[in-house]
């Protein structure tokens, strides 16, 4: 019995089918990709089409999934920045242009189901090459299940770090790992969650990629410090609008410029970690008023209108009001002395010395507890007799001193100009570090 003859849909389907698959994948890195179809769910803060510009940050790791030789990325981050976005773009990328099996390690299993409603399943929604991919997955009774979905070359499969069983199931080329610090230091007693997956990369070695991505905990054991030191450590670069130099984003250089009030505010601006210049401090509109709280050092390049200007401390050409502090350099040391520097500004101020040490638990039988000493500019301003206790232990009962952990203070005129101030214990023995702090006041 000879077969039915094929009809000319069949045909056209046929054959737009052969097209299809003779039609290489685009050649296409993830920034690339994200930015050509990638398609941002409306349940996120900005839903439509995915821009890079928006996310700098993320657009070097993204690079680096299909940089020759990359093998693993780290991505250390702060909350709510760059990470998850990433591992989003790069498994997007994988499942369309280089299909291949897909494993995401998640803290537990309820994570993983979370972020495969919550992430994954509108991103599949969203993008219409990967909802092409997937398919409807209420028509499929296989390979559509919360945590396991299959597409054409390859599957993904979402699993918490404490299911050694899940972890060793299947063979891999693309790991994902989040949130990593939140991971048990073993899975089932099988060791490191992250070990057993990459174990399952062997079959993929020429090719594969490990991601781990996480805010960083604890230091000196945090997951993904650990992972970031063992890196090449690459940094996000800016360039300077002004001379045109690159360089990492430090919170340190943090500066605020032509700051402009619209609309009636109450602000307050912490500025203890670096000082804030403003160059315009004003409202755009005469009809409102705005309260302005600044807690740093101001430099005016103008004049100040208002009602009302409280300040803590004031310098006017030069001259220094309101009995205020007006500067604090602070040292410390491990050993036995430590110096501070001070540009004292004016012949009338006054400058406080304040100065700790730690103690120790055993100076030995035959030490002394020794002084505690101040200089300014090498010379003696005060020397306290240290404070200790003496009792009997060892092996022999002998005498042995405790020193005790001590702090002195006193205040002094120096005069205008550069000034060193040191504190120095003599005892050499039990000292546990020393600290001192340098403030001038005005008047």
């Amino acid at each position: 019995m000879s077969p039915p003859p094929a009809s000319s849909a069949d045909t056209a389907s046929l054959r737009s089918s052969w097209r299809r698959g003779l039609t290489p994948p685009p050649d296409l890195d993830v920034v690339q990709w994200a930015e050509r179809y990638r398609r941002l769910s409306k349940e996120s803060s900005n839903g439509g089409r995915f821009i890079a510009s928006r996310v700098e940050v993320a657009r070097g790791p993204m690079l680096w999934a299909t940089e020759p030789g990359v093998s693993k990325i780290t991505l250390m981050a702060c909350t709510q920045l760059l990470k998850t976005t990433c591992i989003e773009n790069i498994a997007g990328r994988f499942i369309h242009v280089e299909p291949c099996p897909i494993l995401g390690v998640f803290p537990k299993d309820d994570a993983a189901e979370t972020f495969s409603k919550d992430r994954l399943a509108p991103m599949i929604r969203d993008t219409r090459v990967l909802r092409d991919l997937f398919g409807d997955a209420k028509s499929r009774d296989s390979g559509a299940t919360l945590t396991h979905k299959q597409f054409p070359g390859g599957h993904i499969t979402l699993v918490g770090a404490n299911s050694p069983t899940n972890l060793a199931m299947r063979p891999i080329r693309l790991l994902v790992c989040d949130e990593i610090d939140k991971y048990p230091l073993s899975a089932g007693g099988e060791g490191s969650p992250i070990d057993l997956a990459e174990e399952r990369q062997a079959e993929f070695k020429a090719n594969s990629l490990t991601v781990v991505a996480c805010s960083p905990t604890i230091a000196g054991r945090s997951a993904i410090e650990a992972s970031y030191d063992e890196s090449d450590q690459r940094k996000p670069f800016v360039c300077c609008p002004h001379c045109a130099a690159w360089q990492s984003m430090e919170w340190e250089q943090v500066r605020f410029d032509k700051v402009k009030v619209q609309f009636g505010v109450t602000g307050e601006i912490d500025g203890q970690t670096g000082g804030f210049v403003f160059t315009g401090v004003r409202s755009l509109d005469g009809m409102v008023s705005y309260s302005l709280n600044i807690r740093a050092d101001v430099f005016v390049d103008g004049t100040i209108t208002a009602r009302k200007l409280a300040a803590q401390q004031l310098i006017v050409n030069g001259q220094l009001f309101d009995f205020a502090a007006t500067q604090t350099v602070p040292a410390y040391s491990d050993g036995i002395l430590v110096d501070a520097s001070i540009a004292v500004r004016s012949n009338t101020a006054r400058v406080k010395v304040e100065a700790f040490f730690k103690g120790s638990s055993n100076l030995g039988s035959t030490a002394g507890p020794g002084n505690f000493i101040l200089y300014r500019d090498g010379i003696e301003i005060l020397n306290i007799p240290a404070s200790f206790a003496i009792f009997r232990g060892g092996p022999d009962n002998s005498l042995q001193f405790y020193l005790s952990s001590m702090a002195i203070a006193t205040e002094e005129q120096p005069g205008a100009g550069n000034h060193t101030y040191r504190a120095l214990h003599t005892n050499g023995q039990g000292v546990g570090g020393v600290r001192i702090f340098v403030t001038e006041f005005s008047k």
